[in-house]
C-alpha cells in the first residue's frame, strides 16, 4: 500500500473517531441536563415532558405544574 493511501484512510479514521466522540459527549451532557431538570421539576411539584431523539441530541423539555 502506497505511503499517500495510507495516510488518507488514517486521517478518515480519526476523523471518525473524533465525530463519534463528540455525538457521544453531547449526548452524555444532554442527558445528564434532561435529569438535573426532571429532577428540578419535581422538587417544584411539576410533572417533567420531555421528547427526544435515539441519543439526545435534540430534545424538548417542559415542566408541567397544573
Amino acid at each position: 500500500m502506497k505511503k499517500s493511501t495510507r495516510m488518507v484512510i488514517s486521517i478518515c479514521t480519526l476523523a471518525l473517531l473524533i465525530t463519534l466522540f463528540l455525538i457521544g459527549t453531547q449526548a452524555y451532557f444532554h442527558k445528564n441536563e434532561i435529569n438535573l431538570a426532571s429532577d428540578r421539576c419535581q422538587e417544584s411539584g411539576g410533572i417533567p415532558e420531555v421528547e427526544s431523539d435515539l441519543l439526545s441530541l435534540h430534545y424538548t423539555f417542559s415542566c408541567d405544574k397544573s
